[in-house]
């Protein structure tokens, strides 16, 4: 009977022990079905715009800087080169929605401002906080000529007020262009004596 007793008491160690095997975790021959991708990195470049093409350039030292101008389908394009110009990234290319862009400003390697304009009717500022990686709308007036900040706060933008006629317009900003205060240069005494008052009649 103590014989039988011991039997029964091995087989049960014995399927105890089965049963724990069986519920093991995975060893490296039978890994995940879905592992996890590894990322890849990849760089796009490209040539730098033809001369033709390229309004401005801004360089912040000897290696970084952009280039703003015209894209092939006529929109907005923007490049970035780190090596002084040899290689260029493509940051920014607006074919269905950009204007050509004119005028381009950075002040370190995060802050920097692009203006765009048709040349005779309208304009628009577009600003980065990141280097150019993403691009945000800041306003828009008449045609827009030329931008230059001397800190990432304050800035100056010259071009016209979108009026018929058009006057020449100066566009500044003391908050990076968050907001923009706009005044009309005085005429010089040579503009005035070109364009004399009217004398209204009797």
């Amino acid at each position: 009977m103590k014989q039988r007793s011991t039997a029964i008491a091995l087989l049960a160690a014995v399927l105890v022990m089965t049963a724990l095997v069986g519920c093991a975790p995975p060893t490296a021959n039978n890994p995940d079905p879905t592992p996890t991708p590894k990322p890849v990195a990849t760089v796009t470049t490209d040539t730098p715009l033809p001369g033709d093409r390229i309004a401005a350039r801004s360089f912040i030292d000897s290696n970084r800087g952009w280039a703003v101008g015209t894209s092939a389908g006529g929109g907005s394009l923007i490049q970035l080169t780190v090596d002084g110009g040899k290689h260029w990234t493509v940051q920014l290319r607006d074919d269905d929605h950009g204007l050509p862009l004119v005028g381009v400003s950075f002040v370190d390697e995060l802050h920097g401002w692009a203006i765009a304009s048709t040349g005779t009717l309208v304009g628009y500022v577009i600003a980065t906080v990141d280097g150019g990686r993403t691009w945000h709308n800041q306003g828009g007036w008449g045609p827009l000529d030329s931008v230059h900040f001397t800190d990432a706060l304050h800035g100056t933008i010259e071009g016209s007020d979108g009026d018929s006629p058009q006057h020449p317009i100066t566009l500044t900003t003391t908050d990076g262009g968050r907001t923009w205060s706009a005044s009309h240069p005085q005429p010089t005494r040579s503009e005035i004596q070109a364009h004399p008052a009217e004398e209204n009649p009797l």
